[in-house]
């Protein structure tokens, strides 16, 4: 309870000069003269108080609390003149110390040791003896001195992740005769010994452990390799700087045996809610090849408005920077860079928007430039014509007068009709740069386009969608610097779909199927227009109604499609299920305006899945031509055939997923396992990730093609196997393996081994592709929670680290 007046005359009265009480409640110190009465509070089972010594004993859960830091401890001694505490444990019967002081600062860490001392009034303190948690790691200690808010000195200390058992010692630890904690921001040994299971295995003068929270600035941790291109080298040299919390910035170097040295860049900002972009930028320089390349990328998101937006992304880069410096295959062979900004502004009411966008394409093979600036375009959605504006009119119940509702079907039918106008302008610039000779040519080109379209069902079961739509492009282009092209064209087309949806069920009640539904969706879609132009060599062609009698064609075609599925019904007990057996699709179409070969070839798919551990799909295309052209619609010609199965078995077969539902399979093709960072290996899905992850699983993946060569008449096959296995051994362990066989060439294309090994406190992985372009292996140990810790072995063609 709070101390009274009482209780201050009772302890003067006390001619002993010394008073015991029992306290449970939080007291303040009431002591004649002491000046932080008002901050300091303590409490314990029991409390001696000398008044001669102007000293508190409290034994048994006592607690001080000052300017929010606590100290807890069996035993505290409080000092009043000098303002200093002194806190102890006790030993148990078995002789066992307990109960020993711990240490609270403000931010909730916790400080334990067999004695701990502090002065009230300097803020200084002192910690004998002791092993404590601190952030994610561990600090055990001979002596800590606290020197002031956030600056501690350990004298003989540890530091580890490892939590282990009581009792238990750490598998890995560093120690240092002296160390220096500054809190929330970083830990400094000298000298640090690195000791697993207590032997040591590495000495370096002094080393800095990061232990703040967020980013901080601070040297990025070197990397040595080697490479068979680039020999040895030395990676990762450089700086990280935290401006704020706004952006950061960070610069890597690296110096290559026989390749010269690389610079990278990288700049990254992000304001919430705002924008949000980077900034990549490498150099380097090759001496063997006496060149210097270069890359340049950025991006930039940024939301002005809840209506505005911009977006944009640079790719600037010289010829051969990708082919040296990119283990990626296909960004190797992808010698086309984009780069563009777009401008987007919407209207909520309307619905109508305006998109701005500048874009600049360039092939670094050709030296081929396409600069379009600008290229805006103005977009007003489908609307009504007649009915008003309301953005959810299409799925409005129509109402008669009486308030009866009335099927969609019986409404008039110009209340189904929609219209939608467009505008366009493009300005684009080509540039060709070939034996220092440079061709520039350009065009614009004004657009205007118009539609009204409707949809209608008859019967109740055929849907009728007809639409007129009408466009006009007005164009000046330059086919050399003398000569300048002017072009006006019309185009009116009219187009007309047709379609229904039949149903046909089936009870056989076998086993436990139940029902087999057919379901039939022919569709019918006719196109029929024609195009007016007008070209010559003034403006005067934008206002000529009139054409010229050459180039002005018409577009008079048909399509048919015809798509089948088969959807069957199984019941076991109360459970139903029902899913898509197969599906089956038809196409076609007839151009009557083609001079040869008017009759589209017939493209034909089947998607097969009898179970969720098998997927098939098989298409073909056939022509009703034969090498002559003759039309033949009663004996068609294969001209490809593709069959891919995809089969998935594990233990538990009916979680298993098939291909298409991993979409993050197709993503890692291509990818070099070697050219990943420590922090980028991806643990092999479904294995070794936790209780519920599959301990076996086999995907196998077949693929069975034939292409007709039109030359020779003669067919070309294509034949190859991707059989992948991930098993785990052990909850802590993974092993995976992938093979890609070319069937067809008897060629091994590529093969590569995964495997991961959870330590406890480590974790190790080999990533090995044995023969292929991108032979090599990487080998990695290091500490969960200290990354940057590690041992590390590669070698191959991969460029690790850069």
């Amino acid at each position: 309870m709070k101390s009274s007046v009482a209780l201050l005359f009772f302890l003067l009265l006390c001619g002993s000069g010394t008073a015991r009480a029992q306290v449970q409640a939080s007291t303040p110190t009431d002591f004649p003269g002491l000046a932080v009465s008002d901050s300091l509070d303590y409490s314990a089972r029991e409390i001696d108080y000398n008044l001669e010594e102007k000293t508190a004993v409290m034994r048994g859960n006592a607690v001080v609390r000052y300017l929010g830091y606590t100290l807890r401890s069996h035993r505290i001694v409080y000092y009043q003149d000098s303002q200093y505490v002194i806190a102890e444990g006790r030993r148990d019967s078995t002789g066992v110390l307990v109960d020993t002081p711990v240490f609270v600062d403000k931010g909730g860490e916790e400080l334990r040791g067999r004695t701990i001392e502090y002065n009230l009034a300097t803020g200084e303190g002192l910690i004998v003896g002791g092993r404590t948690r601190y952030e994610n790691g561990f600090i055990g200690f001979d002596t800590v001195k606290r020197v002031s808010e956030d600056t501690l000195y350990i004298s003989n200390g540890t530091y580890t992740t490892c939590e282990t058992e009581p009792g238990g010692r750490p598998h890995y630890y560093f120690a240092g005769k002296q160390m220096k904690l500054i809190v929330n921001d970083k830990l400094i040994i000298k000298p640090i010994t690195a000791y697993v299971h207590d032997i040591p295995v590495f000495w370096f003068p002094f080393y800095v452990f990061p232990i703040s929270q967020g980013r901080q600035s601070g040297f990025l941790t070197p990397r040595w390799g080697s490479s068979r291109q680039d020999g040895r080298y030395l990676s990762n040299l450089g700086y990280y700087f935290a401006a704020s919390e706004y952006w950061d910035y960070r610069a890597a170097a690296t110096l290559r045996e026989r390749n010269g040295w690389l610079v990278k860049n990288w700049l990254d900002y992000n304001v919430r809610y705002k924008m949000t972009g980077s900034v990549y930028a490498s150099f380097e320089e090759r001496p063997r090849e006496g060149s210097r390349e270069w890359l340049l990328r950025a991006s930039h998101s940024q939301t002005v408005s809840p209506t505005l937006q911009i977006t944009g992304d640079a790719n600037f880069q010289s010829s051969e920077f990708s082919r040296f410096n990119s283990s990626n295959i296909y960004e190797q062979l992808n010698r086309n860079v984009r780069s563009s900004l777009n401008v987007t502004k919407r209207w909520k009411e309307s619905g109508n928007s305006l998109i701005l966008n500048l874009s600049h394409d360039k092939n670094l093979d050709t030296q081929r430039s396409s600069t379009t600036l600008p290229n805006v375009s103005f977009r007003m959605p489908r609307k009504l014509l007649f009915g008003g504006d309301d953005e959810k009119a299409v799925q409005r119940k129509y109402v008669r007068s009486d308030g009866e509702e009335r099927d969609p079907e019986d409404r008039a039918w110009y209340e189904s009709i929609y219209y939608s106008m467009n505008t366009d302008f493009r300005n684009t610039n080509d540039v060709v740069e070939q034996a220092q000779i440079r061709e520039n040519t350009y065009s614009r080109n004004l657009g205007f386009s118009s539609s009204l379209s409707s949809s209608n069902k008859f019967r109740g079961w055929l849907v009728a969608e007809p639409s007129l739509n009408l466009s006009e492009n007005f164009v000046a282009t330059n086919s050399d610097a003398d000569s300048i092209k002017y072009r006006r064209r019309d185009n009116l087309t009219f187009g007309l779909g047709l379609g229904t949806t039949v149903y046909g069920t089936f009870l056989p009640n076998i086993g436990n199927v139940r029902g087999i539904r057919h379901v039939l969706a022919p569709t019918v879609n006719w196109s029929f227009g024609k195009s007016r132009q007008y070209f010559a060599d003034s403006p005067d062609a934008f206002v000529r109604f009139d054409r010229n009698d050459a180039d002005n064609p018409t577009v008079n075609a048909l399509n048919l499609n015809l798509r089948n599925i088969f959807q069957v019904k199984t019941q076991k007990g109360e459970e139903e299920n029902k899913f898509d057996l197969f599906t089956l699709n038809f196409s076609s179409g007839v151009n009557f305006e083609a001079e040869r070969r008017k009759v589209a070839p017939l493209q034909t798919t089947l998607d097969f899945r009898p179970s969720r551990m098998i997927s098939t799909r098989l298409s073909a295309s056939h022509t009703f031509y034969n090498s002559e052209d003759r039309f033949n619609p009663l004996s068609p010609t294969l001209e490809s055939l593709t069959f891919t199965t995809d089969v998935g078995i594990s233990r538990e077969s009916l979680r298993f997923l098939s291909a298409s539902s991993r979409p993050s399979y197709n993503s890692q093709l291509g990818r070099d396992d070697l050219d990943l960072n420590g922090d980028e290996i991806d643990e092999a899905e479904g294995i070794g990730t936790g209780t519920s992850a599959l301990p076996f699983n086999l995907r196998l993946s077949h693929t069975y093609g034939l292409r007709r060569d039109l030359r020779t008449g003669r067919y070309v096959t294509a034949h190859d196997i991707k059989p992948e296995i991930s098993f785990s051994p052990s909850p802590n362990f993974s092993v995976n393996y992938f093979l890609y066989y070319d069937v067809e060439n008897r060629d091994l294309v590529s093969h590569r081994v995964s495997v991961r090994r959870d330590l406890h406190c480590f974790e190790a992985s080999l990533n090995w592709i044995p023969s292929g372009l991108q032979e090599g292996f990487y080998f990695r140990v290091n500490i969960k929670d200290l990354p940057d810790v590690k041992l590390e072995r590669r070698r191959g063609s991969s460029r690790i680290g850069y």
